[in-house]
């Protein structure tokens, strides 16, 4: 008897039918009803015999795509991919929950340096590929801005921000939940930018701020320029911050921030579920601290729906929302944004006391690309690009990892955090990666002391080809020879 599958409106429970529909599918492929190779049914096929919208019978095959269950071959359909390797995810790594300091680190600037390297095979930095940026329109758009507006070379702009350029991000907020007015954003150049004026407006040197752990090395780096002591709270590569230590720490010190990546964070690739946003909005409202969001990679998604940032699930907590569009259109505008809240006065004085305004050419050259619709319809193509990208690559460290290994399965972004086998020593995996041409990024960048020791974070920004698949090779050829403590001398 067929199952009937019958409700795909907008709004309803869509997403669950073709979840169920993939699942469905899924457990057809494992029981060997189609075998590596073989033909799936087409989308039409499925759409008559399930009773499912054609829609749905699309969604449930990208789904099964994303597993790595099977592949699409042009103008011939899906067919059963090859059995994959299944990875565990790493464990949660707990470490000491009390303020410290950030000590100076030069293997982030020596790390930051070799990734721009063209010579080594990408994989380690947190960057899409120049393939992926539509350089030609962006180029198009700059000539024509300046030949409008050759002004906009010679004088600096309004210190928060074009009026075009924040109208269009009010208006990009709108569908995640958030209502902003158009002269509550401030624009800075890139979200690390906003996060350091965001730091600089809530705290004072000698306060202590909470962050997830792993955390993205460049937070670490500007904790430490501000004079901060900070509070690892680990990381669950599923859930992400774990709530329920944050809230004992908050017990005990007064936390005067949280600096949380909730979705698709960095390097975990975590996404923190709805009713976690909302338990630490609650937790902030009850413990006096403030949430500084980073939702640098929110729009890259791999699902259906984006997922929330907390801003737009709570709306009675001190958060200060923080993004750009380094990570899904083109790092070199560097063009970022904060909504401030009612920092916002605090946070207009610290970036007209710093940079006083941000590059006036990108800004308007970013505006005229989303009000023309531009970005929306290549966010689209691009989270298409790198769910195909992360499959690739997960394919090839199954082929090429050593067994042992761990790594996460991300829902969205391009970053996955893989944990080495027999507890290696991730520098000098990442040392003999170099030797070889390839670089991925070391664990120990990712907190103050050596709990990640054995990690890597390696990126798929860089659309799949030969030469990637190689690089993954040389990355399983290091870690095979790098020993474990137990045989070193």
């Amino acid at each position: 008897m067929k199952a009937t599958m019958t409700d795909d409106r907008p709004g309803s429970s869509a997403p669950l039918l073709y979840q169920k529909l993939a699942d469905e599918l899924e457990a057809q492929i494992r029981r060997g009803a189609y075998r590596s190779g073989e033909r799936m049914p087409s989308v039409r096929q499925l759409h008559r015999e399930r009773t499912v919208s054609i829609g749905t019978a699309s969604e449930a095959f990208a789904e099964l795509e994303r597993r790595g269950l099977i592949e699409a071959r042009p103008r011939s359909g899906y067919f059963a991919a090859p059995p994959e390797r299944v990875f565990a995810s790493p464990p949660v790594e707990r470490g000491r929950l009390h303020p410290r300091p950030v000590p100076f680190d030069s293997l982030t600037d020596e790390f930051v340096t070799v990734s721009a390297d063209p010579r080594l095979i990408p994989l380690g930095g947190a960057i899409l590929g120049p393939d992926l940026v539509p350089l030609r329109h962006l180029a198009r758009l700059t000539r024509e801005v300046v030949g409008r507006r050759p002004e906009i070379l010679a004088r600096y702009g309004p210190p928060n921000g074009a009026l075009e350029l924040r109208r269009e991000i009010a208006k990009r907020m709108l569908p995640l939940g958030v209502t902003v007015p158009v002269e509550d954003v401030v624009v800075t150049s890139g979200c690390l930018d906003a996060i350091r004026i965001a730091i600089a407006s809530v705290a004072k040197p000698g306060d202590i701020i909470a962050l997830e752990s792993p955390t993205f090395f460049g937070f670490l780096q500007l904790l430490r320029g501000a004079g901060l002591k900070i509070i690892e709270v680990p990381v669950d590569p599923l859930t992400g911050i774990d709530l329920d230590l944050l809230e004992s720490t908050a017990r005990r010190h007064r936390i005067r921030a949280v600096l949380v990546t909730p979705n698709f964070q960095n390097p975990t690739g975590a996404t923190m579920p709805d009713t976690h946003k909302i338990r630490l909005g609650q937790m902030a409202r009850r413990r006096g601290f403030t949430i500084i969001e980073d939702d640098v990679y929110g729009d890259l998604h791999h699902q259906p729906r984006r997922p929330p940032p907390i801003a737009a699930l709570v709306h009675d907590a001190d958060i200060v929302y923080c993004s750009s569009m380094s990570k899904t259109l083109a790092a070199g505008l560097r063009i970022g944004w904060m909504i401030p809240g009612h920092h916002l006065r605090q946070a207009s004085g610290h970036k007209l006391g710093s940079i006083i305004a941000s590059p006036g050419l990108n800004q308007l050259v970013l505006a005229e690309f989303l009000a023309a619709g531009s970005y929306s319809r290549h966010i689209r193509k691009l989270r298409l690009a790198l769910k195909s990208q992360m499959v690739a690559l997960t394919r090839a460290l199954g082929q090429h990892l050593p067994p042992g290994c761990r790594m996460t399965s991300p829902e969205g972004g391009f970053l996955i955090w893989v944990m080495l086998d027999e507890k290696r020593d991730a520098l000098a995996v990442y040392e003999a990666g170099l030797r070889l041409g390839v670089t991925v990024m070391p664990g120990q960048l990712c907190a103050i002391d050596d709990r990640y020791r054995s990690y890597l974070r390696i990126s798929c920004g860089f659309p799949w080809t030969p030469r990637l698949d190689q690089g993954v090779r040389r990355v399983g050829a290091a870690i095979k020879s790098v020993p474990g403590p137990a045989r070193q001398k």
